[in-house]
This record gives C-alpha cells, sequence and structure tokens, in this order.
C-alpha cells in the first residue's frame, strides 16, 4: 500500500506557480529524495505535505485518508513529523528532556504530565524516561543525555532533531536539509542513522538535500524538481545519468564535463 500519495498538487502564490501539477508517491520503508536547483520549489512541497501551506490544487492522500485541507496538528497525530533544517530545540532542556518533549505527540499528554519527575510520577513518564535514554543511545547521544541541547554542537543538535522526529512514533519524517552545516564525517554518520531507522524501524523519509553526491548514496528513489515542475524521478543511478536533470540541476549541456553523469 502506498504510504503518501500527492497527485496534482499546485502551488500559486499570487499569479506566481511554485510548484505545478506534481505527482509522487512513497512506498512504506523508502528514503525518497527531492533535490533540484535553488527556488525550484522543494520546500514549498514540504510545506504543504506537512500542512503549513495549503494547495492552490491538487491532492494529498497518506495511509489511505485524504489530507488535502486537513491542519498541520492532524497530520502529525496521523504519523507525519518534520525535521527542519533550522536546529528547532528548546535549548534550555537536556537532550532527554527534548527527545520526551517527542513523545507528548504520541500520547497526547502535557508538559506537565510529561516532566513530572520523583515520587509523582506515572508509568508513561517512566515508559518515556526509559524509551527517551535508548533512543538517544542508539543515535549516540548517550553521553549527551543531560547536556543542554543549546550546549551541544551543531552536528549532534542534527542528531538530536532526529531523535525528537522519531520519538513522535512518526511513520513519515520529512527531512528538510539534514546533511547541512555538517562535515563529512557527521554526514556520514547522519546518513548512516536514517538508513539504520528505515532497516530497524521500517520508517519512511522524504529528504530534501543540495548535497547531491550524499543524497545520490543516501536515497532509494528520487524525484527531480525545475521552477516548481517534476522533471524526472528514478532510481539515483537512473537521475545521475538523466541529461535533463544534468543542464537543470548544474546549468550543464550535453558538451559540458557533466555529460557522462552525476557522481553516485
Amino acid at each position: 500500500m502506498t504510504l503518501l500519495l500527492v497527485e496534482d498538487l499546485t502551488k500559486l502564490f499570487g499569479g506566481l506557480a511554485a510548484v505545478s501539477d506534481l505527482d509522487l508517491q512513497l512506498e512504506p520503508g523508502r528514503i525518497v529524495g527531492l533535490i533540484g536547483p535553488n527556488g525550484a520549489g522543494k520546500s514549498t512541497v514540504l510545506n504543504m505535505i506537512g500542512g503549513t501551506y495549503r494547495p492552490t490544487r491538487g491532492r494529498i492522500t497518506f495511509h489511505g485518508r485524504e489530507i488535502t485541507r486537513r491542519p498541520a496538528h492532524y497530520r502529525a497525530r496521523l504519523g507525519i513529523a518534520r525535521v527542519f533544517q533550522e536546529n528547532i530545540l528548546f535549548k534550555e532542556f537536556t537532550a532527554l528532556e527534548n527527545v520526551m518533549v517527542g513523545f507528548h505527540l504520541r500520547q497526547r499528554l502535557s508538559p506537565a504530565e510529561i516532566f513530572r519527575f520523583g515520587s509523582g510520577r506515572t508509568g508513561y513518564q517512566a515508559t518515556f524516561l526509559a524509551q527517551g535514554r535508548t533512543l538517544l543511545e542508539q543515535v549516540g547521544l548517550a553521553d549527551d543525555l543531560d547536556t543542554p541541547a543549546g550546549s551541544l554542537p551543531h552536528g549532534r543538535q542534527r542528531i538530536l532533531s532526529l531523535a525528537i522526529g522519531r520519538a513522535t512514533g512518526a511513520r513519515l519524517l520529512l527531512l528538510d536539509e539534514p546533511l547541512t552545516g555538517l562535515n563529512a564525517e557527521e554526514i556520514s554518520a547522519m546518513s548512516d542513522l536514517i538508513r539504520a531507522m528505515k532497516t530497524k524501524d521500517g520508517l519512511t523519509c522524504l529528504v530534501v538535500e543540495h548535497n547531491v553526491k550524499a543524497i545520490m548514496g543516501l536515497c532509494d528513489y528520487i524525484y527531480v524538481l525545475d521552477f516548481g515542475r517534476r522533471i524526472a524521478r528514478g532510481t539515483p543511478e537512473e537521475i545521475a545519468r538523466n541529461p535533463q536533470v544534468i543542464k537543470a540541476y548544474l546549468g550543464a549541456d550535453e558538451d559540458s564535463d557533466w555529460a557522462g553523469g552525476l557522481s553516485v
């Protein structure tokens, strides 16, 4: 069963079409990339899927339910979580406390119920504390459980953002530039974490990313946008050798040095 189905998705800002007649679909347990030049409409697509923007026309179906005009919080309850390009964290909270906030969405608990530590702790709090520690250990933040999120280096903040998205119990993660600002070692580690979530948890990811080489190695399937329209779709190998993609994404033509294909 298709997890996410997007049909004829269009978004107009005044007379400008940011996204036009887009069709795409995500099968469960796959990592799908969405790439294209600056201004191609990638973030607008994420905003429409996540519920920040309402489409001008088109249809979005998630796990068999149409959500085209449903608000963002409804989609989050269904299992769509977004990890933004900026590290949106509670900077004064510890890494563990930030992950605990992610569990709030899963059980619809109030902040007071989540953070009731000590003798008044309920079964939910005890369970979430244990699960939070386990999750942070799995993503390599075991030594940072009690570290304020704002004190973590950028790369570890990116990993914490991913862990919070996972804590929500999401079926689909919308990853907006997850590799931004990371060095080569951190990019490799983040890519390994995303793949591990897919393999171990069956998580589905839609990834917007400018790092072409990294996304070619990360994704199972890729869609390419240019000026708001889909110009190609296929496996990384197919996309890497698509002349239309090379021309649009890199401004290259058939006689350029890129004519042999992108690096995979």
